[in-house]
């Protein structure tokens, strides 16, 4: 009698291992295919940036023309103008933002010779929601 109740005992804790191991080979499988749907979703944006993330970006740099010629126009730093594109995945096959230009940002903005034109974009979870930003720095006559 005693063996039966220990191979009854061994049966049932090998269901309950095999029921909770078949629990988070499940709960594995779909948080793989979350990672993976993230990561496709990462890649197939079209946020334009020099370190994307995943997550959370917030980053601004200078444009650079060519790294032989001086970085600085003709004008003075004297005033800043920002024009910014907002978009998200959920709307993106439709709208696309606004589409600017430093020349006409400048000519917007009252900025009659461009000193510096510098980019900033700002994204959480990738293409849930971003933002593109050029800024142009000048002179005002």
């Amino acid at each position: 009698m005693k063996c039966k109740s220990k191979e009854v005992l061994t049966a049932r804790r090998v269901s309950f291992l095999d029921r909770i191991n078949k629990i988070y080979r499940i709960k594995l499988q779909r948080f793989q295919a979350l990672f993976i749907l993230l990561i496709l979703i990462n890649f197939s944006s079209c946020i334009t940036t020099i370190s994307p993330g995943i997550i959370f970006n917030n980053t601004a740099e200078h444009v650079y023309k060519d790294r032989t010629t001086s970085q600085l126009g003709s004008g003075r730093i004297m005033k800043m103008e920002k024009s910014c594109t907002y978009n998200s995945i959920v709307f993106a096959f439709f709208y696309h933002g606004k589409v600017a230009s430093a020349a006409s940002i400048a000519r917007e903005g009252g900025i009659t010779k461009i000193g510096v034109v510098d980019y900033s974009s700002f994204n959480i979870l990738s293409p849930l929601f971003y933002s593109n930003c050029i800024i142009v720095w000048g002179d005002i006559e």
